[in-house]
């Protein structure tokens, strides 16, 4: 089967990552969770144009976390079109190694993703 092609309107679509658990007593991955909800802005689960990077820019290099949840503040911001699949286009594994597993959102640095968005939104007058 053949995709259709991006209509040229759109430089985005992003589907949903599909969070799932890997249980190492079991070896046994199972899904939980609705991949909107989980991971609404899943920088894995989306096809992107290159000229949408060439206008938004690309991710922070001085965060180590929350740097897509910034970059999709950036997209938003430009007006850029982007469309989103209600469906899961990802698999997110979960198991104890993985760097975000025992942090909370301001170690991931959420709140500073958001904080970046409200004052870029502040100077501009939005």
């Amino acid at each position: 089967m053949r995709a259709s092609p991006l209509p040229e309107e759109g430089e985005v679509v992003l589907g949903g990552g599909q969070m799932t658990r890997y249980d190492e007593m079991t070896a046994i991955t199972a899904p939980f969770g609705h991949p909107q909800a989980c991971f609404p802005c899943y920088i894995g689960a989306g096809l992107y144009r290159r000229s949408v990077f060439d206008a938004v820019g690309v991710f922070e290099p001085a965060m180590q976390c929350a740097e897509n949840t910034d970059w999709f503040a950036k997209l938003q911001e430009s007006g850029r079109a982007m469309l989103s699949l209600l469906l899961a286009t990802s698999v997110v594994r979960r198991h104890s190694a993985n760097l975000a597993q025992s942090r909370d959102f301001v170690d991931l640095g959420m709140v500073r993703a958001v904080k970046k968005s409200l004052d870029c939104r502040r100077v501009r007058g939005r």
